[in-house]
């Protein structure tokens, strides 16, 4: 959604970059062009629930059966009262290259960090042979844990150092959450019961921007959660007879040996739903889960 905004601030900033980086946002610009864009919406309606329903379960980010629904995306969503960004490179076998930019209030600019986070999917990186490339060109100082994840090593992008480690004395732990928030959207479509649909981009809109020199806004994609059945409601029965409450939503994985309806297997994402009898009252209460 945030594409065309990026790129045109991007362009922005390399008359006050020398060329190293200037290159650097070259190429940047290059890879959001050439992108497919998902926009995932405003954090805290519904993204918040999900992340804490896959925090409460799993120790570590990137941990199963994950991939990019194509070899180059670039995410956005509001997380008020920021904009932000993931930029998505499939480098290798199950690995990939992130780099996150927000909107700045202050500067009323999008702000790139200088940091590629290299990501290994379903598997630490020490055990991921493609990930050997990277050691080559990069000095070991450069190679920092970027939040003690055995998946995630942060990378200077070339040019930036010092704004490098400028973030790391003073934001290193903001790459944390960001990464599980990218985690919660790897989450979403990696399951069974999530689609897409394109916005495409408005055509009379974007004759009239490239008649003034602007770039063109781009299609964008948008999740939908289909219902997999009625059986989703929670119908109680045997040990379900107790009061009526609200059941967060949360994830669930169906396997050979245990399938959905007898014969779907995959994860699923289950939306919040009311369950249990009425005959004793009504349940109200919150949830707190702690990482």
């Amino acid at each position: 959604m945030y594409a065309h905004q990026v790129i045109e601030d991007l362009e922005w900033f390399k008359q006050y970059l020398n060329p190293v980086q200037v290159g650097a946002l070259d190429k940047s610009i290059k890879l959001i062009t050439n992108s497919q864009k998902f926009h995932f919406g405003d954090w805290d309606d519904g993204l918040n629930d999900i992340h804490n329903a896959g925090v409460s379960k799993q120790k570590e980010f990137f941990q199963g059966k994950y991939k990019l629904p194509y070899p180059l995306c670039f995410f956005t969503f509001i997380y008020a009262p920021l904009k932000r960004c993931f930029l998505l490179n499939e480098v290798g076998e199950d690995l990939i290259s992130c780099v996150c930019a927000d909107w700045n209030n202050s500067t009323r600019r999008w702000m790139i960090y200088p940091i590629d986070n290299i990501i290994s999917l379903n598997k630490p990186l020490l055990k991921n042979s493609t990930f050997d490339s990277f050691t080559d060109f990069c000095k070991l100082d450069d190679i920092r844990q970027g939040i003690g994840d055995a998946h995630i090593v942060s990378i200077c992008i070339n040019g930036w150092q010092k704004e490098y480690d400028q973030i790391f004395k003073t934001e290193k732990n903001i790459f944390g959450f960001m990464l599980s928030q990218l985690n919660v959207m790897l989450d979403l479509l990696n399951c069974k019961n999530i689609t897409t649909e394109t916005t495409p981009a408005p055509a009379k809109l974007n004759k009239k921007r490239k008649k003034k020199g602007k770039l063109p806004i781009f299609s964008y994609k948008t999740l939908v959660i289909k219902p997999t059945g009625k059986k989703q409601q929670s119908v109680p029965k045997h040990l379900w007879n107790n009061r009526i409450h609200l059941a967060r939503g949360h994830f669930k994985t169906y396997t050979a040996e245990k399938p959905l309806f007898g014969s779907i297997t995959g994860r699923f994402w289950w939306q919040p739903h009311v369950r249990g009898q009425n005959r004793d009252g009504v349940v109200m209460k919150d949830y707190k889960v702690e990482a």
